[in-house]
């Protein structure tokens, strides 16, 4: 709480008093919703309680404390919001599942109210916590979905204002050496988060940003003769825009090259230059040259 939910926010259970456990009947919500949010239900969910604090555990909305609650589906769970504009919104989920090991994969999808998917995520490794941010707009639901692990979670849901896209006229150098140098313009100079998808690779991932005011990075130790994806992020606070449109680039294949040296000197006298001669491995013959003092 306070870093997202601006505009208003739900805490599935959080009016439960126990610390161990789960009420009969559930317990209810804690919620305050956005002017533009009607109303929203939900289904197939559960929830359990613990009694020790966490740094995972989501804080109460007055910020007083953190309550230890994970709230669960077994298969798949669905919450619908209704909402009364077709603006734009961000809205974020929070997971964890307060274990120990990462044994739990789970889907996010976002679909309209006809339940036709708009966008599909593959969520995994929340063991530290993840937050997973859409832009939405008009009615939609979350549904979520236990891929592997016991359980599939989510344990809070947060609307704010959407932060625009300013980036703009990325473009893409290939400097040689496996490395790519990515060049854009920043009309709101805000930190920029450099996303990067591989051929054959479903989904963008971060592999860098830029600080305010920063308008280029290199990506380096890349694969020769694959293609890359990149695409940037404006970032304000923790909240994110949506990825910019992408470019793409694909780096060449490099050849190496072996020399077998038809002569060579080695004992010179001082301040004489050494000189080598040598073919290239593909039959070019090519000229190598070292000099040295004693």
């Amino acid at each position: 709480m306070g870093t997202y939910g601006a505009d208003g926010y739900v805490l599935p259970f959080f009016t439960t008093g126990l610390t161990t456990g789960r009420d009969t009947p559930p317990a209810a919500d804690v919620a305050q919703l956005p002017s533009y949010v009607n109303a929203y239900s939900k289904s197939g969910t559960n929830y359990w309680t613990y009694p020790a604090n966490d740094p995972r555990a989501l804080q109460l909305p007055d910020g007083s404390a953190r309550k230890k609650l994970t709230a669960y589906v077994g298969t798949t769970g669905t919450y619908s919001f209704d909402l009364n504009d077709d603006d734009p919104h961000l809205f974020t989920v929070y997971t964890t599942d307060f274990g120990s090991q990462e044994s739990v994969e789970q889907k996010y999808e976002i679909l309209n109210a006809q339940n036709q998917v708009l966008e599909g995520r593959t969520v995994d490794t929340i063991n530290q916590g993840k937050y997973i941010t859409y832009q939405v707009s008009g009615d939609f639901k979350l549904k979520i979905t236990k891929l592997s692990g016991p359980y599939a979670y989510a344990e809070g849901f947060f609307f704010d204002d959407i932060v625009p896209v300013t980036v703009s006229d990325l473009t893409l150098h290939n400097l040689g050496g496996r490395r790519v140098q990515l060049d854009w313009n920043d009309a709101a100079s805000t930190k920029v988060d450099v996303l990067r998808k591989k051929q054959g690779e479903d989904a963008f991932q971060k592999i860098g940003e830029a600080a305010p005011g920063v308008t280029t990075y290199t990506d380096e130790n890349l694969e020769q003769g694959a293609q890359y994806q990149y695409a940037l992020q404006n970032v304000t606070g923790q909240l994110r825009s949506l990825p910019s449109g992408a470019a793409s680039i694909t780096l060449p294949v490099y050849t190496a090259t072996g020399l077998t040296f038809d002569s060579a000197q080695e004992v010179v006298d001082a301040g004489q230059t050494v000189n080598l001669r040598g073919y290239g491995g593909i039959g070019r013959r090519i000229g190598v040259y070292a000099a040295g003092r004693h």
